[in-house]
């Protein structure tokens, strides 16, 4: 996946120094989920972040679900 005009990164944490981050688009996300669109553009959704951290799954299955 390209990062071109990604305005939201997920990070998914290792043990290690570096973490992996994927890139995606708020809009995109937001209309395909309503999940997302609440969590981007609800009464909740706070600040605006530029990254999510992911602890529970694991890079390479959560690509599979943006894709």
């Amino acid at each position: 996946m390209s990062g071109t005009l990604a305005d939201i990164y997920f990070v998914f944490p290792n043990r290690g120094e570096q973490q992996d981050a994927l890139p995606a688009h708020k809009f995109i996300l937001s209309m395909r989920s309503p999940v997302f669109e609440e969590m981007f553009y609800g009464l909740d959704a706070g600040k605006q972040e530029t990254e999510i951290t992911v602890r529970d799954i694991r890079p390479t299955t959560f690509r599979a679900l943006l894709k």
